[in-house]
C-alpha cells in the first residue's frame, strides 16, 4: 500500500507543479517547485504544508553540496523530483537517487544527502 501511495505521489508531482488552495477549495495559484527558491544557496528548505500530523517540505541542494547529517524525529519519505543525489545513513546504507526515486527515512537515524547534480526533493513527514 505504501508503495502504491508513493508511486501515485511521484506521478502527481512529476509535473513539478503544486496548487495552492484557499479555504473555499478554489484554486488560487499554481507554483512550480523549481521556482520556489530565488537564491542559489548551497542548501535551501521551505515548508509547503504544515498540519498537526503532517508536513511537506521542499528542498533544493546545489550540485556537489550536502544536506549535513541530521536525525528526523519521525519517519519520512524523501522524493527526488529533479536531479541526482546520494542518500547516506550512518550505518552504511547508501541509495542513489534521481528523478522520481524515493527513500523511506527511518526515525532517529543519522543521515545526509549529497547532491551530485542540482537537485530538488519533497520531504513528507
Amino acid at each position: 500500500m505504501r508503495l502504491f501511495i508513493a508511486l501515485l505521489l511521484v506521478s502527481i508531482i512529476s509535473s513539478c507543479s503544486l496548487a495552492k488552495i484557499n479555504h473555499n477549495s478554489k484554486m488560487v495559484k499554481s507554483e512550480s517547485i523549481s521556482n520556489v527558491f530565488k537564491d542559489e544557496k548551497a542548501v535551501q528548505i521551505k515548508v509547503l504544508f504544515n498540519n498537526v500530523d503532517q508536513k511537506v517540505i521542499v528542498l533544493k541542494i546545489q550540485e556537489n553540496e550536502v544536506l549535513k547529517e541530521h536525525v528526523s524525529k519521525v519517519a519520512a519519505l524523501l522524493v527526488c523530483v529533479n536531479g541526482e543525489a546520494i542518500y547516506k545513513e550512518k550505518d552504511g546504507r547508501t541509495i542513489s537517487m534521481k528523478n522520481g526515486d524515493f527513500v523511506e527515512i527511518p526515525k532517529e537515524v543519522l543521515h545526509e544527502v549529497v547532491a551530485t547534480k542540482e537537485s530538488e526533493f519533497l520531504l513528507i513527514k
